[in-house]
């Protein structure tokens, strides 16, 4: 059996990872696919997957291949069922601090769907939420298409502006004293980075400010994580100036992890964690949870 890396040969953390197993002998090797024959089944027993997410055609192949023995990470169902405001009901459930939400409805520009859903006018939620406000798309990666909101009018031409394709979710924004990007690997280990969202820089950081906020962050970070099945994903924290944590996104399957930005201990770290988290599921019978009964 071996091990593949499903990602640009040119991305140095999986490059590094397949080093870092080769190392200690591991037959590892990139992966790609053409036309397959279903049922779909593979000599790999473990894809570390970094590209799926892109391609409609790599994500089925990773279902596939996960219902027939091979573990993926991360589990290929798990995207599918979730969103930011999945996670958000997660959090409610699990008692974690987030910034208060509302979502906002997609306008439907294919089909006429005005007796089924209702656009919101802004002037309505005005009492629910204050300014200033962070505005995204609900099922949104990264940076992309965040803003931040500082008056009614901004909002309505924001919101009208985005309808059309997005499903929004507006919160009101945490000011922030601090902010953390914990990656969570395996629902076992938590690595705490420091981020400075004004200079958009990774920290060295001794979490003396937050020593008595930490324990609950790793124990919510890995429960999340292990409710979601992600083995590898990053969960943003913002800590306010009255030292309260809240989790302010978790939406990070293929989370960034690049050496020229990431202090060195940091990405050492998560390339020897990862590395361990595959060689651990490499010598196991585990599978990924799927969302219906199937027998392994």
């Amino acid at each position: 059996m071996k091990i593949g890396i499903l990602d640009d040969k040119k991305e140095a953390f999986s490059r590094d990872v397949l080093n870092k197993l080769r190392e200690k002998g591991y037959q590892v090797e990139y992966v790609w696919f053409g036309y397959q024959r279903i049922p779909t089944k593979s000599d790999y027993r473990v894809i570390f997957d970094r590209q799926s997410m892109y391609d409609e055609f790599l994500r089925a192949i990773m279902k596939v291949l996960s219902l027939n023995g091979t573990y993926i990470i991360n589990n290929p169902f798990s995207n599918i069922c979730d969103d930011k405001l999945i996670e958000l009901n997660l959090c409610q459930s699990l008692g974690i601090p987030y910034p208060k939400t509302l979502v906002l409805p997609k306008e439907n520009v294919e089909y006429d769907m005005s007796q089924e859903i209702v656009l919101t006018d802004v002037k309505d939620i005005l009492p629910e939420l204050r300014f200033p406000l962070i505005m995204k798309p609900h099922d949104g990666y990264a940076w992309k298409d965040v803003y931040e909101v500082n008056t009614p009018e901004e909002l309505d031409k924001l919101y009208k502006s985005l309808r059309d394709e997005y499903t929004i979710l507006v919160q009101e924004k945490i000011e922030p004293k601090l902010m953390y990007r914990a990656y969570s690997i395996g629902h076992e280990k938590v690595i705490l980075v420091r981020y400075d969202p004004s200079s958009r820089r990774y920290l060295e950081d001794d979490y003396s400010q937050i020593k008595d906020l930490l324990p609950k962050i790793e124990e919510w970070t890995k429960r999340l994580n292990e409710v979601l099945d992600y083995d590898l994903n990053s969960v943003e924290w913002m800590i306010d100036q009255g030292n309260q944590a809240y989790l302010i996104d978790a939406f990070n399957e293929v989370p960034e992890i690049l050496p020229e930005i990431l202090p060195r201990r940091y990405y050492d770290e998560l390339v020897n964690s990862v590395a361990e988290l595959i060689e651990k599921i490499f010598h196991s019978d585990k599978h990924n949870r799927w969302p219906f009964d199937y027998p392994p």
